[in-house]
């Protein structure tokens, strides 16, 4: 359960919706963000629906709404605390551009359409995705370096973008994180091998 939904606090945060992936064969969509609150519907495994992210949650957006305005329910992204896992894919960000060099990789990505906001870059090696490496954390520019790759490997990456309520270095709090989706990139060979 979400303590506070903090919609007035969205209208300030995000300057437009986030897509989300459904990757749960059906999600329900709750009147209030709670798992005991009443159901509204269900969304279908495969399906895009728009909204503001808040902690574990979705705010779902209807065409030419606000997150004040919104009256479209909410959906449970993230229900690890219950034992089900990831239930919808944020499909922001994502690498928009993958430049792999001999042992490193230069990531670049949209912005996220959020005010106060910082990126995590990770990568694992795509036979051991259990070993997940953080490259970068606290980045708020839209483009890294990442280095000390194994070379010639096929390597996945992904974004995390982590939105604060004022800026960290104020004293924002994390208001929520919006992990996007692996993407593909192969290192070269070693500099030396060239």
């Amino acid at each position: 359960k979400l303590k506070d939904p903090l919609q007035s606090l969205m209208e300030v945060l995000y300057t437009k919706a986030v897509d989300y992936l459904i990757l749960k064969p059906q999600l329900p969509i709750h009147r209030r963000p709670s798992t005991s609150s009443r159901t509204l519907g269900q969304l279908k495994r495969g399906q895009i629906v728009s909204g503001w992210p808040q902690e574990s949650w979705l705010l779902l957006a209807e065409k030419g709404t606000t997150p004040k305005s919104s009256t479209a329910g909410w959906v449970l992204v993230d229900a690890s605390c219950l034992g089900l896992g990831q239930q919808a894919q944020a499909q922001w960000p994502v690498p928009k551009e993958l430049r792999p060099f001999s042992e490193a990789v230069v990531v670049e990505w949209t912005k996220f359409p959020a005010r106060h906001v910082e990126y995590q870059v990770e990568w694992a090696d795509e036979s051991e995705k259990d070993k997940i490496t953080v490259a970068r954390s606290r980045e708020t520019m839209t483009m890294a370096r990442v280095h000390e790759l194994p070379a010639d490997s096929r390597l996945i990456f992904r974004l995390t973008a982590k939105v604060y309520t004022s800026p960290p270095e104020q004293g924002g709090e994390i208001f929520t994180e919006a992990v996007g989706p692996w993407e593909e990139a192969e290192t070269g060979a070693t500099i030396d091998k060239l």
